[in-house]
């Protein structure tokens, strides 16, 4: 039954990577958004309302301890989840850890998308140093965000585009 996951969830995500090449950078950053998705998703079992509603502030990550047999520490992504339809008032917490096949890593869509999100549409070129440093200022930006109303930043995205 794994074999079926990872043939369908490699098949998603090759046509996410080949489609967004050569197209208009629109499509390029919906789809990192949409693989980013995918990957988080289907590696911490969350539902995508969890995502949706999600800010940049509920992401944090960090270094396992190394251990003897370990080639490299383990990073691990973990993003809190304050609202959704199973918390029942609490916090819960989705994690994503780097597999083997970098085809399939979270860790590395997010990055990829983010890089996207800052770099190629320009959204955060009005930000300085100083706004980074003021959690006001960038606490409340959802991680993902239509491509067509970057402008509002706070919004979040629809069901039916993630």
């Amino acid at each position: 039954m794994q074999w079926l996951v990872t043939t369908t969830t490699s098949r998603i995500c090759f046509g996410l990577w080949t489609d967004s090449n050569g197209r208009s950078w629109r499509q390029t950053v919906a789809n990192l958004r949409h693989r980013y998705c995918l990957l988080f998703l289907t590696s911490g079992i969350l539902r995508c309302e969890s995502l949706t509603k999600a800010d940049l502030s509920d992401h944090f990550s960090f270094y396992l301890p190394q251990r003897d047999q370990d080639i490299h520490p383990m990073l691990l992504l973990i993003m809190q989840i304050a609202e959704g339809k199973v918390n029942n008032g609490r916090t819960l917490f989705g994690r994503a850890t780097r597999p083997k096949l970098p085809q399939f890593c979270p860790v590395g869509a997010l990055a990829m998308y983010l890089q996207c999100r800052f770099h190629v549409t320009r959204e955060f070129n009005d930000f300085t140093i100083e706004d980074w440093c003021t959690n006001s200022r960038w606490f409340d930006i959802k991680l993902l965000v239509d491509v067509d109303g970057i402008s509002d930043r706070t919004a979040s995205i629809s069901k039916r585009r993630c």
